[in-house]
């Protein structure tokens, strides 16, 4: 990638973030981009191209942080791979508080992301039910019970900007972190207590 084009994606991003991808028009990308919209629309012809490689990025930074993540985590690996998961959804933070209105403009892209979130908790959903073979979460014989586990983490986290955002408040890893686990703590044992106490630093959960 050209420096140039570089340079307008992460302009793109920064705008988005800042003002919302419906409110960012290519006029205003090309003037603080500081070149030409003829310049700009030779590198990306409308904002769907824009989006599209915005997207693409979006994938493959995500594909890199998560490379290193074991699929069958214990509780304190799950919790590290939480907080990177909170930076990279900082960087593209547009792209969690628009998602229902992108998903609507841009068909294609909804159906990538959908697939992409069935994955993110089925992977959450094995990983809680792995923890309960380990014996750190109670085991339930309906697995059922670890699909709505996954859901309602993968809701807590992937929302937790946007919730954030229309309380008129400022988000940090911390907050997100423990409202995700107190989800989880009422499923542990006392064996898997032991990770809560890491994970929260506290001397004792009761």
């Amino acid at each position: 990638m050209n420096k140039t084009k570089k340079r307008i994606l992460e302009t793109t991003i920064r705008l988005f973030n800042r003002d919302g991808f419906a409110n960012v028009s290519l006029p205003q990308i090309a003037d603080i981009v500081d070149i030409s919209l003829g310049n700009l629309t030779y590198h990306f012809k409308k904002k769907e191209d824009l989006i599209e490689s915005i997207y693409a990025l979006f994938q493959e930074e995500l594909a890199i942080i998560t490379k290193d993540y074991k699929q069958l985590s214990n509780l304190g690996e799950m919790d590290e791979q939480l907080r990177g998961f909170y930076e990279f959804q900082q960087r593209f933070q547009f792209f969690y508080l628009d998602l229902l209105e992108i998903e609507r403009a841009y068909p294609a892209i909804a159906e990538r992301h959908q697939k992409h979130i069935e994955g993110q908790i089925n992977g959450l959903a094995k990983s809680f039910t792995h923890n309960a073979s380990l014996g750190n979460l109670t085991e339930y014989e309906k697995p059922i019970i670890y699909q709505h586990l996954g859901q309602q983490f993968w809701l807590n986290t992937v929302f937790w900007s946007m919730q954030i955002a229309v309380r008129g408040r400022t988000s940090n890893v911390e907050e997100m972190t423990q409202a995700a686990w107190l989800l989880v703590l009422p499923h542990t044992t006392e064996k898997g207590r032991i990770d809560f106490e890491h994970i929260f630093k506290t001397e004792k959960i009761d």
